[in-house]
């Protein structure tokens, strides 16, 4: 297993997410409410060169996909990593939204040992290889079995390259602190180089894109820039919207030979919510959700 290097900065903490009744889609999407359940926030740190995560990494992340208690996501980091996008400040395009080099941010929430396959689940370090499908899945209804503090839900549609989320947060018991939100698209499905995969490729799933909170001036916002509940009492709601609009990035012909997000489909992109509780500087999982858009 091949190390990499980061700089950590605190500590993660998901929330709860409604749509329909799968999982990307959520239950009772018109009614679009907070679910009182208590969801798991996986991330799975990987690389395309990293050939461990090509040989059981990768097919136990997608284990996880349709378990409707878990939302997953699929992070790449490393530089190297060729679904890693491109990050170029001053472009002539407005890449800086589009990239993903906020995602470092949400690996130094995963109490990272520097070894991937890497996986995380709600401020939980599970472990590098010796991590399966199942031992997963016995995480999340550990976590299940806890009464939530607060949930989240989200839905998101499109219009033309500007996504449109809309999402809620509900306080089930008294709460102290302050409570921020990342709202991060992802990349549903991709097939794409993987080292350790059969003949070198594989169907990427989940892949981090992009913020909803990122902007060419701070890119690096993988976090609401203020508090979405603060104190709150039990039962309090509060709800709120944003925008994210694709652009292709400046230098997306370095690329043309991947099918990276240059070929960005609503069809293919869902947005994971993640409710973080903050600590000190560090940020804790206090539930999460996730949709498809439509």
């Amino acid at each position: 297993m091949k190390k990499l290097l980061f700089i950590a900065s605190a500590v993660a903490l998901t929330m709860t997410v409604a749509c329909k009744k799968k999982k990307t889609d959520g239950p009772a999407a018109d009614a679009f409410t907070v679910e009182n359940t208590q969801r798991t926030l996986l991330i799975y740190n990987t690389a395309t060169w990293c050939g461990p995560c090509g040989t059981y990494g990768g097919p136990t992340f997608k284990g996880t996909l349709d378990n409707p208690d878990i939302v997953a996501i699929d992070l790449h980091t490393s530089g190297s990593s060729l679904l890693t996008p491109i990050y170029t400040p001053g472009g002539a395009k407005k890449d800086t939204a589009m990239v993903a080099p906020f995602a470092i941010y949400l690996y130094a929430q995963t109490k990272p040992n520097g070894y991937i396959p890497h996986f995380f689940a709600n401020n939980t370090f599970l472990g590098n290889s010796e991590v399966t499908t199942a031992s997963i899945t016995s995480a999340a209804n550990t976590f299940k079995a806890a009464a939530p503090s607060a949930g989240v839900a989200v839905r998101a549609t499109a219009s033309g390259n500007v996504i449109n989320i809309d999402y809620k947060a509900k306080a089930f018991s008294a709460g102290s602190g302050d409570y921020y939100l990342s709202l991060i698209l992802c990349e549903k499905s991709v097939t794409a180089t993987q080292s350790g995969a059969s003949g070198g490729i594989t169907d990427h799933k989940h892949i981090v894109r992009a913020t909803a909170y990122g902007t060419a001036a701070s890119p690096m916002d993988a976090f609401s820039p203020s508090a979405v509940m603060s104190n709150p009492a039990s039962g309090q709601e509060i709800s709120g919207s944003k925008s994210f609009t694709w652009e292709l990035p400046a230098l997306a012909s370095r690329y043309n030979a991947f099918k990276r997000w240059d070929a960005f489909t609503p069809a293919n992109t869902m947005v994971a919510a993640i409710l973080w509780k903050k600590n000190g500087t560090a940020y804790e999982v206090v539930n999460a959700a996730q949709c498809d858009v439509k």
